[in-house]
């Protein structure tokens, strides 16, 4: 997938600090198992309404 030349820069910078997990993995809980399903439904939630008009989100949600 296409991916902007800042957002590339940005991740090969998280690479590089934070590194992968041992199985490759990029995201991982802080014992670097998986990250909890609770978890990413947050993120993802918090991320939605950061990123989208409710309209959006109800469109979405009815998708």
């Amino acid at each position: 997938m296409p991916c902007p030349p800042p957002l590339t820069a940005l991740l090969h910078r998280d690479l590089e600090q934070y590194g992968v997990a041992d199985d490759g993995r990029l995201f991982r809980s802080m014992d670097g198992g998986d990250v909890a399903e609770s978890t990413l439904a947050r993120v993802w939630d918090k991320a939605r309404k950061a990123a989208l008009t409710p309209e959006e989100s109800i469109k979405i949600a009815l998708s």
